[in-house]
């Protein structure tokens, strides 16, 4: 079974969207690429976007923001 090509993960705020997406992922690419698009408008999501960059350093993700 292969992943189809695009897939809408839905959810609420801190409901584990990016986790479950990325593991979803992983099953499936070598070589995944992350489209980051939250923007740091204050503290908390610029320790939120420095958590998710954490978790996906040193596992072959190429990001584009």
């Amino acid at each position: 079974m292969a992943l189809p090509h695009l897939t809408l993960v839905l959810g609420g705020a801190n409901s584990g969207k990016s986790a479950f997406a990325e593991s979803l992922v992983l099953q499936w690419e070598t070589r995944p690429i992350y489209v980051a698009t939250a923007q740091p408008f204050d503290a908390e999501m610029c320790q939120k976007i420095a958590a998710h960059k954490e978790a996906r350093m040193g596992r072959n993700w190429a990001t584009l923001e």
